[in-house]
């Protein structure tokens, strides 16, 4: 007796083959002792033979997370792949909401960048400061192969929390 096929069967397959070739940016929470300084490690996670050879992205920081340019630098795999991350201030919210945000691009030389840490960022928190309500976001990400096509990246958070 033959099967039919039906469209969620094809819609199964679609999201499968999608899952196998999506690469994903991840953040861990982070815990930080208020007027101090903590750190985030942000993450590049690729199936086998899909690594890409350069990232962009726009990190958002909450209003009370202080972040400079310089505490912003290549994690180890960009750097085992030789990559240079460049990152600029982009202008906040016209809504006064928002905090800081900051366009990264890691790129350079003709290596795929491996799993693992892409970069790191140590942030300040006030001593005023007793809890963070929004998460640190990373959106807008996108990578670009070696054949030069573009592959899109969902978006990740990370908490923050005040001890």
């Amino acid at each position: 007796m033959k099967r039919k096929h039906t469209a969620q069967d094809a819609l199964l397959v679609l999201a499968s083959a999608y899952g196998l070739c999506a690469q994903s940016l991840s953040m861990p929470p982070s815990t930080v002792t208020r007027g101090a300084s903590g750190s985030l490690l942000l993450t590049l996670e690729s199936p086998q033979g899909k690594a890409p050879l350069a990232l962009q992205w726009e990190f958002t920081f909450p209003k009370n997370v202080v972040v400079d340019l310089a505490d912003m630098a290549a994690g180890s795999a960009a750097g085992s792949a030789q990559k240079a991350l460049t990152c600029r201030a982009v202008e906040s919210a016209k809504d006064g909401g928002q905090g800081s945000v900051y366009r990264c691009i890691l790129a350079g030389g003709q290596k795929p960048i491996p799993n693992g840490p892409v970069a790191t960022i140590r942030y300040r928190v006030p001593l005023e400061v007793r809890q963070i309500a929004e998460r640190v976001r990373v959106g807008n990400a996108i990578g670009a192969t070696a054949d030069l096509k573009m592959v899109e990246i969902e978006v990740a958070h990370a908490a923050i929390t005040v001890k």
